[in-house]
């Protein structure tokens, strides 16, 4: 909808401007759409900075290309991403072990306080009492 709807996008964040959280999904530095199966030209960076205009507060960060294959998070790419708006990041995408999630808390920057684990828990290579311990 972020790249689809531009208009009912900032209607919505008009609206609820403290309870919309932008998901943005990506290939590198291009936006997937409609559940990652379509590529788009719309550069990671220029959307980021479009929906933090609009007062957008927190995105939920996807590199595609590492979800669910437990290579770690793209701690450059959240770098990258913390210069260009001022947004809170939620990571998602690659945790397999403790130690991905280490190295989140390591290296990422301040703007990324949260993240998500969801196959690693699934899969158990990680248990979410020892992942909230980590990240703490």
């Amino acid at each position: 909808m972020l790249v689809a709807d531009e208009r009912s996008t900032r209607a919505i964040i008009g609206r609820f401007p403290d309870r919309v959280v932008a998901g943005i999904d990506v290939r590198g530095k291009h936006v997937a759409t409609h559940g990652w199966q379509e590529s788009t030209p719309v550069d990671r960076d220029a959307l980021v900075k479009r929906v933090a205009m609009w007062g957008i507060k927190r995105i939920v960060f996807t590199e595609i290309r590492r979800d669910g294959l437990g290579e770690g998070y793209d701690i450059q790419a959240l770098r990258e991403l913390a210069e260009v708006a001022d947004v809170k990041i939620t990571a998602n995408g690659g945790a397999r072990t403790i130690d991905d999630l280490r190295a989140l808390k390591a290296q990422a920057p301040a703007a990324v306080d949260s993240c998500i684990v969801a196959s690693a828990i699934y899969k158990g290579t990680i248990k979410l009492a020892d992942a909230i311990a980590a990240v703490k």
